[in-house]
């Protein structure tokens, strides 16, 4: 539900680009933190909060995932080292924008997500196929989009890496 709902959200954001790339990114991190989390959180009562452990977690996994793509999609001719260093400052340059943006995005999806999960839940043994489609979809799209950032031909790495050298 929360990699359905994160693709609703970066069509619904699109005119603005940082809930786009948030909506989009949140939809591999959703699906991950809800096979991990999915039975906890509906098993909750309906009043109970998200823990806000889940919704950091989520965030910074999202944050730090556009970074190291950013790294290795600009990274032609680095050294690890380099792709690392530069994913580091990128994660600290999106976190500003994760904990402004994203956080609030996260926390909305997530409880849209847990609210009609438990609405859900009684037809839980007939979602399965349908899960297991969403889920295959979110991995085959993730993995494009990294091979695709694998191919481009980015030099900003090693650039960057050059800023500091005499």
């Amino acid at each position: 539900m929360g990699a359905i709902l994160s693709a609703a959200t970066a069509l619904i954001t699109a005119p603005t680009l940082f809930g786009f790339v948030i909506g989009l990114t949140g939809m591999p991190i959703a699906a991950l933190i809800g096979l991990c989390y999915a039975p906890e959180l509906l098993a909750q009562p309906a009043e109970a909060r998200i823990p806000g452990s889940i919704l950091g977690l989520a965030t910074f996994l999202g944050t730090v995932f556009i970074a190291m793509l950013l790294a290795v999609s600009q990274s032609h001719g680095a050294s690890p080292f380099e792709i690392l260093e530069f994913g580091y400052l990128a994660t600290i340059g999106l976190g500003i924008v994760s904990l402004l943006v994203g956080f609030p995005i996260v926390n909305l999806v997530a409880h849209w997500s847990v609210a009609i999960g438990r609405r859900l839940a009684p037809r839980a043994p007939i979602l399965w196929v349908p899960s297991a489609a969403v889920l295959l979809a979110v991995a085959a799209g993730t993995l494009q989009v990294v091979f695709f950032a694998l191919r481009v031909d980015g030099d900003l790495v090693v650039q960057a890496s050059r800023l500091g050298q005499p």
